[in-house]
C-alpha cells in the first residue's frame, strides 16, 4: 500500500495520464502486455514521467466491447431492422460461425447453425416484424442463449431461447416447444406484452431501476442474472448484422470521394471511440468517410473487418484508391501512391502515411 505523502502526489497528473493511456490505444510496433501497459500508467500517475519514451500500443482487442457499447450503438433499439426480408436471409445464410464445437454437446457451431437459424431465416424475420421487434435483436438473443444451436435445450427442445429456464436447473424448466417456429412466436409474444408493454410488471420494472424498455440494455437489465447479456447479444449483432455490405459494388468517383474526403480530415485530432465530424479513432474514421460518401455502413471496432467483408478481399499488388488497409487493431484509407489516411493516436492525430511502415497485412475493397 502507498503511504500517504505518495497518494496526495497523483492528484496533478491525473487528466495527463489518461492521455497517456490515450496514447497507448494504437501502436507501430507489436502488442504490448497489459503488464507492461499498467506500469507505464501507474508510473506516469505517480511520478508524471514516462517510462518509455514515444510507446505507443493498441489494445484494441481489451477495448473492443467498451468501444462498442459506447461508440457504436450504444443501448440499442430493439425495435429497428435495417434490411428487408432478403437482405435480411442473405446475411443470415452467408455468414460463417466460429469454427468450434459446443463443449457440452459435441456439436460444430456451423451444424448448430445451419440447421436453427439458417434454416428458420425467414421466420425470424416475419415473427418479430409482426411484433415490431427488430428481427436482429430476436436472431442474436437465440444465437447467444443456444450457443449458435447446439446447446441441449435447443436440441432437445425446439428452444432457442432458454425460455423458461432459471438458473440452477435450466434444462429441466426450458420450455419444450414442438416446433423452432412456435419457439420463436413465443419469444417475441413475451418480449411484447410483457418488457414491452407499459401496464406489466416487467416493464415497470426496467423503468424502475432506469433503462428504457425499448432499448437492448434495457431488456437485459431483466431477461438474464448475466449483467453481461446485453453487450454479449450486442456483440453478436455487430458482428453477424450491424455493418455488412450488400448490392452492387459502388465505381468510378465514389471511391475517388472518399479519397478526398479523407485527405480533408488530415489534421483533425485523434480521440478514442469517436467518429467524426471533428474528431476520430482509427476506425471511426474509416466508418465516417465510408457513410459519408456512400451510405456504407462499416464497423467501429476493427475485429469485425475480416467477416464484414468477407469475399472483398484485394492483394496489396492490386491496390486501388478508397481500398482499407487493416492490421489486427488498426486501419487506414489508402489514397494511392503508397500513402494513407490514418487516425493515428493522441499524440499525432489523423495524417498521411507511408503504408510501407505500417504494418498492414490485409486490404480490404467496397469499390471494385
Amino acid at each position: 500500500m502507498l503511504d500517504g505523502s505518495r497518494m496526495e502526489k497523483p492528484v496533478t497528473n491525473i487528466i495527463p495520464s489518461r492521455e497517456l493511456l490515450y496514447d497507448l490505444l494504437e501502436s507501430n510496433q507489436t502488442t504490448q502486455t497489459h503488464s507492461e501497459i499498467m506500469k507505464e500508467i501507474i508510473n506516469f500517475y505517480l511520478t508524471g514521467e514516462e517510462l518509455i519514451d514515444g510507446l505507443n500500443i493498441y489494445f484494441e482487442d481489451a477495448f473492443d466491447t467498451l468501444e462498442y457499447n459506447e461508440g457504436t450503438m450504444g443501448s440499442g433499439s430493439v425495435h429497428e431492422t435495417k434490411y428487408t426480408l432478403e437482405e435480411f436471409v442473405k446475411i443470415v445464410k452467408a455468414y460463417k460461425p466460429p469454427n468450434k464445437t459446443n463443449s457440452k454437446t459435441g456439436i460444430l457451431y456451423q451444424t448448430g447453425y445451419d440447421k436453427y437459424f439458417a434454416k428458420y431465416a425467414e421466420v425470424f424475420y416475419n415473427v418479430a416484424v409482426s411484433y415490431n421487434l427488430s428481427p436482429e435483436f430476436i436472431f442474436c438473443i437465440g444465437i447467444h442463449e443456444s450457443e449458435y444451436g447446439t446447446s441441449r435445450i435447443i436440441l432437445d427442445k425446439n428452444n432457442a431461447f432458454g425460455y423458461g429456464a432459471v438458473d440452477g436447473d435450466a434444462y429441466n424448466k426450458a420450455w419444450t416447444f414442438e416446433s423452432m417456429e412456435e419457439g420463436i412466436k413465443q419469444e417475441c409474444y413475451d418480449l411484447a406484452t410483457k418488457f414491452l408493454n407499459p401496464s406489466h410488471w416487467k416493464y415497470q420494472t426496467i423503468v424502475k431501476n432506469g433503462y428504457s424498455p425499448d432499448t437492448i440494455d434495457g431488456i437485459g437489465s431483466l431477461y438474464a442474472s448475466d449483467g453481461s447479456w446485453a453487450r454479449k447479444v450486442k456483440s453478436h449483432m455487430q458482428t453477424i448484422f450491424g455493418y455488412s455490405i450488400l448490392g452492387d459494388e459502388i465505381v468510378g468517383e465514389d471511391a475517388q470521394a472518399v479519397v478526398e474526403l479523407a485527405k480533408a480530415q488530415v489534421g483533425k485530432p485523434y480521440v478514442w471511440g469517436a467518429a467524426g465530424p471533428n474528431s476520430f479513432d482509427c476506425s471511426g474514421l474509416v466508418m465516417w468517410v465510408y457513410k459519408q460518401v456512400a451510405g456504407v455502413n462499416i464497423p467501429h471496432g476493427t475485429r469485425y473487418y475480416p467477416s464484414t467483408f468477407l469475399g472483398k478481399e484485394r492483394s496489396f499488388s492490386e491496390l486501388k484508391p478508397g481500398d482499407i488497409l487493416w492490421r489486427d487493431g488498426h486501419t487506414g484509407i489508402y489514397i494511392g501512391d503508397g500513402k494513407c489516411v490514418e487516425a493515428k493516436g493522441a499524440k499525432w492525430g489523423v495524417v498521411i502515411s507511408d503504408v510501407s511502415k505500417k504494418g498492414f497485412t490485409r486490404a480490404f475493397y467496397v469499390f471494385k
